[in-house]
């Protein structure tokens, strides 16, 4: 275990450097914030609004799906950020810019690639021909690692809790809860 550890934390510290030292300029200091606003609270609680609103299609249907796929990761990462209790990299290191406001919770997971993700595969999971979705929500990922925010173990495990609770909720929705009424 603990050589799993040591190797997660030697990657961890490599690709943050990679992003956040190499592939540092002016045009990823103005697109990683916009990037990092798709996984933000406001766009996760205004798109489902708006799916339901518009209500074509079953974008109402897809709308609650959304929310509560959004709920239930949002839990998820809360909770595991209290349990693991992670340092976020700006606060360790010194030569890691802050281009995002200074954050008070816990890194580990991240809330925004979780809610990308979970925002993607819910859409792509209803809507044929969404798979760009996929490339915004590793752009959120990266934008987090960028932005000084994240480490990159911090982002996969948001994929992952992103895409595993858009699937399980997917299934739940589809069959449990839209069959109990038909």
């Amino acid at each position: 275990v603990k050589d799993v550890a040591k190797w997660f934390k030697k990657g961890d510290h490599s690709i943050l450097k990679l992003i956040h030292h190499d592939m540092n300029c002016q045009i990823f200091d103005r697109v990683m914030p916009i990037l990092t606003f798709f996984g933000g609270l406001l766009f996760s609680c205004i798109l489902p609004i708006a799916l339901i609103v518009i209500d074509k299609n079953n974008s109402k249907l897809v709308g609650f799906e959304l929310i509560m796929t959004l709920v239930l990761s949002a839990i998820v990462v809360q909770v595991l950020k209290k349990i693991v209790g992670r340092i976020r990299p700006f606060n360790q290191f010194d030569d890691v810019n802050n281009l995002h406001s200074e954050l008070k919770d816990y890194s580990f997971p991240s809330g925004h690639t979780t809610a990308g993700f979970a925002i993607a595969m819910t859409l792509m999971l209803n809507i044929p021909g969404m798979k760009i979705l996929l490339v915004i929500a590793l752009g959120i990922a990266v934008s987090r690692i960028y932005l000084g925010v994240h480490f990159p173990t911090d982002v996969l495990f948001g994929a992952i809790i992103g895409w595993y609770t858009a699937s399980v909720v997917h299934i739940m929705f589809w069959n449990d809860v839209i069959g109990y009424f038909r």
